[in-house]
């Protein structure tokens, strides 16, 4: 059956793309019991469907780009009535801080 059968039947068609780390066997839990090319072909012909969890560190980056996010809109909102005179200074969060290649000591900084 073509996908053009199945969607004119009514039917719903869906796509799932792995990138390629996850090809190499670093993405999936249990990527050793069936292939990221076997249950895309098992999904495309039987129809069958697998679930499998990610890892969590491919959640990390997300979860960053979220809190960066989140901060940045509390800075913005709080910086209208307190720490204006910080504003000012510094308009934008920095994505790392200004002493991350410096040879400064922990003490040095607080």
């Amino acid at each position: 059956m073509q996908i053009g059968d199945v969607r004119g039947a009514g039917g719903r068609v869906g796509a799932l793309s792995c990138g390629p780390h996850l090809r190499q066997g670093r993405g999936l839990a249990g990527h050793t019991k069936l292939g990221v090319d076997q249950m895309a072909k098992m999904a495309i012909t039987c129809g069958v469907e697998v679930d499998y969890l990610p890892y969590y560190t491919d959640l990390l980056p997300d979860l960053r780009r979220k809190c960066f996010s989140m901060w940045s809109e509390y800075f913005d909102e709080r910086s209208r009535s307190k720490g204006i005179w910080y504003k000012t200074i510094q308009p934008n969060i920095l994505r790392i801080p200004w002493f991350h290649e410096s040879d400064l000591t922990r003490s040095d900084i607080v």
